[in-house]
């Protein structure tokens, strides 16, 4: 009777260690999975290069940054977008395009991401990036 005993509280001890370490594996990934301090740390981001980004599709995010902070692709025509980035996008609809920039390093980070380019009349209003 009292191994019985023993035996439940053990139980218990075991679940309650399991459930506490699934809750602070979640709560890791939710919380760091996307902030820039843990960003910062995996890789160093570069100013744009229009020869690497055409040559190494698998490392744009690293210019990713670059390009949405300093605004270079605002304000210019769908032309222009492709002379600079080239012919490799993929178009969602008639206002949107996306880059593939490759896989982001992350914590949760098990799809790639892209540039996204969104246009009004024609022009580029807005780049964002994002996982797909």
């Amino acid at each position: 009777m009292r191994s019985q005993i023993d035996l439940k509280y053990y139980g218990i001890a075991l679940l309650g260690i399991i459930c506490f370490f699934l809750i602070f594996y979640a709560y890791t990934v939710i919380s760091f999975s996307n902030s820039d301090v843990y960003d910062g740390l995996d890789y160093v981001e570069i100013e744009f290069n229009k020869d690497l980004w055409i040559k190494d599709k698998e490392e744009r995010y690293l210019m990713s940054k670059n390009l949405i902070d300093s605004e270079v692709l605002i304000g210019l025509n769908n032309e222009k977008v492709v002379e600079l980035l080239g012919e490799d996008y993929e178009s969602y609809s008639e206002n949107t395009i996306s880059y593939y920039i490759g896989f982001v390093p992350s914590i949760a980070g098990l799809d790639p991401d892209v540039l996204e380019l969104t246009f009004e009349n024609g022009i580029v209003e807005s780049v964002r990036q994002h996982g797909t």
